[in-house]
């Protein structure tokens, strides 16, 4: 009885978390799938749409095990986008099929869109930054995107310089830079972030690196914010709640989340529970607390590992993994 009088008092659920994996696909044995799996469609010309699964590389998926790892609570829309070189390489990026994700995520109305891929020349002809302006422009969905894989003498990539999306490097799980890691020197953004992207599990004995995988960590942890946020507050007109979905916005809590490491933000958001920190009296500051100490409070420190409780129990970042 209590519990239908506070359904009652508090209305119908909070909206789910909803979050778009442009990459290669995911392999339909992918055993996180039926739990936080949401839609899926192929925009690769010349194969099916409903084949979303075709010739996945494994990074797709990987990406996904990721995110579902660090907000499993969210719904996952997966875009087919990339596929291998006749040479049987690494998963190529089709532009024209990247333009037709982001409208169909768009149409979805996700609240994250994440692109573990990149490329370095711009082009203004092929539709890609129009679409992600269009998108930066609702302000309603935040996209990030791996940053590079080609340590301090590779540039950031695009679609990670766009002015829109938060661009993300890979870090071990101690917190330092490893080979691939870019250079922090860069005109195209002013907030660099971090996470691990090292020997990371992706599911049974297979392990990956680079800065595919520290992108679905931190927009994973975004994820949680955002769902948090949801559940949290108590009024929705508040200042912080209209602008969560920001960039602006995202990019100020994450670096409250992170610990400083050079020029790079690393995501520490069990750092945010330590009494000894001193307060800033902020609103943004305050937010970050009281979602922590709530439904994000699970990281806690436990000698090597970061141990989750609570109903988001999962085990995210291990410096045991990373090494």
């Amino acid at each position: 009885m209590r519990q239908e009088n506070t359904r009652a008092r508090i209305g119908p659920p909070p909206k789910e978390v909803r979050i778009a994996i442009l990459d290669s696909g995911i392999d339909s044995r992918f055993h996180f799938r039926d739990r936080v799996y949401k839609r899926s469609k192929n925009f690769i010309s010349g194969e099916s749409e409903h084949n979303y699964n075709k010739g996945e590389t494994g990074h797709g998926t990987a990406v996904a095990y990721q995110v579902a790892r660090a907000c499993p609570n969210a719904k996952l829309y997966i875009a087919r986008v990339a596929k291998r070189n006749d040479d049987g390489g690494k998963p190529v990026p089709d532009k024209q099929a990247i333009v037709k994700a982001l409208q169909w995520a768009s149409r979805e109305e996700v609240d994250i869109i994440i692109m573990s891929f990149g490329w370095e020349t711009q082009d203004d002809g092929d539709g890609v930054e129009d679409e992600l302006d269009n998108i930066k422009n609702k302000k309603s969905i935040l996209m990030f995107a791996a940053s590079t894989n080609d340590g301090a003498l590779g540039k950031m990539l695009f679609p990670a310089r766009h002015c829109g999306v938060i661009a993300v490097d890979a870090f071990d799980g101690f917190g330092k830079e490893i080979p691939t890691t870019g250079t922090p020197d860069s005109d195209w953004k002013r907030e660099r972030f971090a996470a691990p992207g090292r020997y990371l599990s992706a599911g049974g004995d297979k392990r990956v690196t680079g800065s595919s995988y520290a992108c679905p960590i931190v927009a994973g942890i975004a994820g949680l914010v955002i769902e948090a946020c949801r559940r949290e507050m108590p009024r929705p007109e508040a200042s912080v709640y209209k602008r969560l979905e920001t960039r602006e916005a995202m990019e100020s809590i994450l670096k409250l989340l992170s610990t400083p490491k050079g020029d790079f933000n690393f995501l520490t958001p069990w750092e945010m529970l330590r009494e000894d920190r001193e307060e800033n009296p902020c609103e943004t500051f305050d937010f970050c607390r009281s979602i922590i100490k709530g439904p994000l409070r699970p990281y806690l420190r436990c000698g090597a590992s970061f141990m989750m409780k609570g109903n988001m129990a999962i085990s995210l970042i291990s410096p045991t993994a990373a090494s």
